[in-house]
């Protein structure tokens, strides 16, 4: 064999050694940070979970109150409903005074009209409660997830509020 066979040889087997050793450290490091997702993954777990929990909290507040509010309206309607039917029979009752009757029906109609105003921004304060608490809840579970949803939910539920503190004072103004 001529020397440049050899030294073309020799050349071969650090090559091959070389590659032997890279290939096997490609390997572990892909080993490596197959275990470090796992890991991270496994981390991520718990406060998904909770971020869940906190969730599902949130909503059935917000659902319960809604609930509340709707129930209330529905009782102050009913309210509402057998004064007017009181009424009604007070100024039959009352035909020689017309005009005193009118009058009374209408400051009972004002007054079932405030007490209906004023129950529905009871309603609404009270929602805000508990909207806020939901959000404080979920605000808590949402930081430690680094997401922007906590500020969203929030300008959500402020909104709602707004929304309905609106509605209440045109009524009053009306």
């Amino acid at each position: 064999m001529s020397p440049r066979g050899k030294s073309s040889a020799a050349a071969v087997a650090p090559i091959d050694a070389f590659v032997a050793e890279y290939a096997k450290g490609v390997g572990a490091t892909i080993e490596q940070l197959a275990e470090l997702t796992r890991l991270a993954l496994k981390a991520a777990e718990q406060p998904n979970r909770e971020l869940v929990t906190a969730w599902q909290k949130g909503t059935a507040l917000v659902a319960e109150g809604c609930q509340q509010s709707a129930r209330i309206q529905e009782e102050l309607f009913a309210v509402a409903a057998e004064r007017g039917r009181v009424a009604s029979r007070l100024a039959a009752e009352n035909v020689e005074s017309i005009n005193n009757a009118i009058a009374g029906v209408t400051a009972v109609f004002e007054t079932v009209a405030a007490y209906t105003t004023s129950a529905q921004k009871q309603a609404t304060e009270f929602t805000a409660a508990q909207s806020t608490a939901a959000y404080h809840a979920a605000k808590q579970q949402l930081e430690t997830s680094g997401s922007a949803a906590a500020a969203t939910f929030k300008r959500g539920v402020d909104t709602i509020i707004e929304t309905q503190r609106t509605v209440l004072s045109a009524r009053d103004a009306g």
